[in-house]
């Protein structure tokens, strides 16, 4: 009776030890903010993406701006406004952002940045996930320092715009919205 008692016992520390290698972790407490297509008998890889957690906190926009553009440019505590996709702006208003991080390397051509909301118009419901375009006030110039760089980029043949900031939809890494960002000169 003894042998069988340590048997099951050394099945049941075997089989706890099994059912660990199958449990599902997050490195971060939260609420799952995307998940993964799968059906019942999928095959899930080891170190596969199965979800995306978004941390308890306040929202943040995330952008990636072209570095060739933004490198140098974009600094923390610069001014910034949002526009929602699918909120018109002329209706709801446009959310008061500040920059609070910039990437300090450039991967595939994009520097990350993240934004902190300062205000949001009570009309538009804020949550993860939410799309939409970025303007970051990068320098502020008279309107006659434009109309003579417009005059000397005519004159040298060089193009009056470098094309901005514009950006493709970043990866919500902490809680906050996906964004696309332009410069406003």
């Amino acid at each position: 009776l003894a042998g069988e008692r340590d048997a099951a016992e050394s099945e049941i520390a075997r089989l706890g030890v099994e059912l660990a290698r199958y449990r599902i972790t997050a490195p971060v407490d939260g609420v799952v903010g995307e998940l993964a297509d799968l059906r019942p008998g999928s095959v899930v890889l080891e170190g596969q993406r199965l979800l995306v957690v978004v941390p308890h906190g306040p929202l943040r926009a995330v952008a990636q701006f072209p570095s060739r553009h933004a490198l140098g440019r974009l600094r923390p505590g610069q001014a910034a406004r949002m526009r929602l996709a699918g909120f018109p702006w002329t209706s709801y208003g446009m959310i008061e952002l500040r920059v609070v991080q910039v990437g300090t390397e450039s991967r595939g051509g994009l520097l990350r940045a993240e934004l902190e909301i300062i205000h949001a118009p009570a009309a538009i419901p804020l949550a993860h996930g939410l799309e939409g375009s970025i303007e970051v006030a990068v320098e502020e110039v008279s309107p006659l320092e434009l109309a003579l760089r417009s005059v000397g980029h005519a004159v040298t043949g060089e193009p009056t715009s470098d094309e901005g900031l514009a950006a493709r939809p970043g990866v919500a890494a902490d809680p906050g919205a996906l964004s696309r960002a332009e410069e406003r000169r």
